[in-house]
C-alpha cells in the first residue's frame, strides 16, 4: 500500500494518488516561469503561453515517461507541435509552389 509522506509522519494510511498528475507539474513549472514571462515582450508573452499550451496537449503520453526531470518531456512536447507546424506550412508552401507552377503553363499555352 502506497503512503504519502504527509500521513506517514501522522501514522495514517494514504489513500489515493501519491504522484503529482503531470498537468499539475506542467503548472507548476508554468508558474516558476511567471517572471521570465512577464519580462518579455507582449508577443513573446503570447509565444511562450503557445509552447506551454502544448506541453499541456501531450501531458497523457509526457506522464508515461518516468523522469526526475519533467522538463524533458515538456520541452520534447514543444518541439513535436513546432515541427508540425514547419511540416503543415511546408506542405502549404509546396502546394502553393506547385498551383503557381500550373498556372505559368496554363497561361502559355
Amino acid at each position: 500500500m502506497s503512503l504519502l509522506l504527509s500521513q506517514v509522519s501522522r501514522g495514517d494510511v494514504a489513500v489515493g494518488r501519491t504522484v503529482l498528475p503531470f498537468t499539475q507539474k506542467i503548472l507548476a513549472i508554468e508558474s516558476d516561469w511567471s517572471k521570465f514571462r512577464r519580462a518579455l515582450r507582449k508577443e513573446d508573452q503570447e509565444v511562450l503561453d503557445e509552447l506551454f499550451c502544448s506541453a499541456k496537449y501531450h501531458s497523457a503520453p509526457s506522464s508515461y515517461f518516468s523522469t526526475p526531470n519533467p522538463m524533458e518531456p515538456i520541452f520534447m512536447a514543444m518541439l513535436i507541435e513546432l515541427l508540425k507546424e514547419i511540416k503543415r506550412l511546408r506542405s502549404e508552401l509546396i502546394e502553393k509552389q506547385s498551383a503557381g507552377g500550373r498556372r505559368e503553363v496554363e497561361g502559355n499555352g
